[in-house]
C-alpha cells in the first residue's frame, strides 16, 4: 500500500527536525572555527591577528541556516494546518494536495532559494580558485535558469494554471537536473584545477603527496553527497511517489548541512596545516636546528595555500589562492 501525503508529510517533518539540529550544531561549530584561531597560547580573534577570513563563506552558510529555520517553521505549520483545520483524513489529503495553498508557495520557494545558494557556494570556490569570472559563467547561468524555473513553477501554480500536482512533477524534476548539471561542472572543474595544484606541488617539493590531497577528498566527497541528494529527489519526482514530501521537507536543511560541514572541514583542514607549520618553523626549533634544512610544508585555508620553502633562512612564502 502507497504510503499517502499525510504521513509522508509527518515524517518528512520528523527527518527534517533532526537535519536541522545536526545544521544548527553545525553552525555553531563553524562560528567557532572561522573566528578562533586554534592556538594554546593565543586564543585571539582571527581579524585581531590580521589573519584573512573568507567571510563570503561563512555568511553564505548563515544564510543557509536561516532559510533552513524558515523551511521548518513553514512545514510546520503546514502539517499543524492540515491536521487541526481539517475534521477528515479526505479533507487533510486534498488540503495536502492543493499546490495553490499560499503555504506551498513559501515551501517550494525556500527550497528553490536555497538550492540555488549551494550552487552559489560551490560556484564561488570554483572561482576563487580559477580567478576568473568566465569559467564559472556557464554553470551559474544554469544555476540561474533552475531558480527562475523554481519560481515560474510557483507562479504559474498560484495563479491556478494548467499545472496539477502530476503535470508539475515534470518542471521540477528539471529544475534538480540543471541544478545538479551545474554543480557537476564547477565540481569538475574544480577538482581539475586541484589536481593540477597537486602535482605542481609534488613536483617542486620532491614528496609523495602534498596538503592539497585532503582539500581534493573534501571537494570531491561534497559533490558526490550533494549529487546522491539531487539524484534521490528526481527519483521520487518521476516514481510519483509520495515520498517525495519527505524528501522535500529534508532537502533545505540537508543542502546546509553538506555545504556548512564542508567550510568546517576545509578550515579545520586548514589550521591544521598552519598549526604544523608554525610548530617547524618556532624560534626554538630554528635555533636548535640551523644547520639542518628544514623539510617543506604547505598550509591550506579556504582562500591561501602558503608553501613554505625547504630552507629555514629563506622565510618567504608563496601564496597561492585556493577555496
Amino acid at each position: 500500500m502507497p504510503t499517502q501525503i499525510d504521513v509522508a508529510e509527518l515524517g518528512g517533518l520528523v527527518g527534517e527536525g533532526i537535519v536541522y539540529g545536526e545544521l544548527a550544531s553545525s553552525i555553531t561549530r563553524l562560528i567557532h572555527t572561522c573566528s578562533r584561531v586554534p592556538s594554546l597560547d593565543d586564543d585571539r580573534h582571527r581579524w585581531k591577528r590580521n589573519e584573512p577570513v573568507p567571510w563570503p563563506i561563512p555568511v553564505l552558510a548563515v544564510l543557509m541556516f536561516f532559510l533552513a529555520t524558515t523551511q521548518i517553521i513553514v512545514d510546520t505549520l503546514n502539517v499543524f494546518f492540515a491536521f487541526v483545520d481539517h475534521a477528515t483524513r479526505a479533507e487533510r489529503i486534498a488540503f495536502l494536495m492543493d499546490s495553490t495553498q499560499s503555504i506551498f508557495a513559501w515551501k517550494f520557494s525556500t527550497v528553490t532559494t536555497m538550492i540555488f545558494f549551494a550552487d552559489c557556494l560551490v560556484h564561488y570556490r570554483c572561482y576563487v580558485i580559477w580567478k576568473s569570472f568566465w569559467i564559472v559563467l556557464l554553470p551559474f547561468l544554469t544555476s540561474v535558469g533552475s531558480f527562475v524555473c523554481g519560481f515560474v513553477i510557483i507562479g504559474a501554480t498560484r495563479n491556478h494554471a494548467l499545472l496539477s500536482f502530476e503535470s508539475q512533477q515534470s518542471l521540477i524534476t528539471a529544475v534538480f537536473a540543471t541544478s545538479l548539471a551545474a554543480n557537476a561542472i564547477s565540481t569538475t572543474l574544480l577538482t581539475y584545477k586541484l589536481v593540477q595544484h597537486d602535482r605542481a606541488t609534488r613536483r617542486a617539493l620532491h614528496v609523495s603527496h602534498s596538503a592539497v590531497t585532503p582539500i581534493i577528498r573534501i571537494v570531491v566527497e561534497s559533490g558526490a553527497m550533494s549529487a546522491t541528494w539531487h539524484v534521490i529527489f528526481a527519483i521520487t519526482l518521476e516514481t510519483k511517489s509520495n515520498g517525495l514530501q519527505t524528501v522535500a521537507e529534508m532537502a533545505t536543511s540537508m543542502f546546509a548541512l553538506i555545504s556548512t560541514l564542508v567550510i568546517i572541514r576545509a578550515q579545520l583542514n586548514a589550521d591544521r596545516g598552519r598549526s604544523n607549520t608554525s610548530r617547524l618553523l618556532s624560534a626554538s626549533d630554528f635555533r636548535a636546528s640551523r644547520s639542518v634544512p628544514a623539510p617543506p610544508q604547505v598550509s591550506i585555508n579556504m582562500g591561501n595555500v602558503h608553501v613554505v620553502p625547504k630552507h629555514p633562512e629563506d622565510w618567504k612564502s608563496e601564496a597561492i589562492d585556493m577555496v
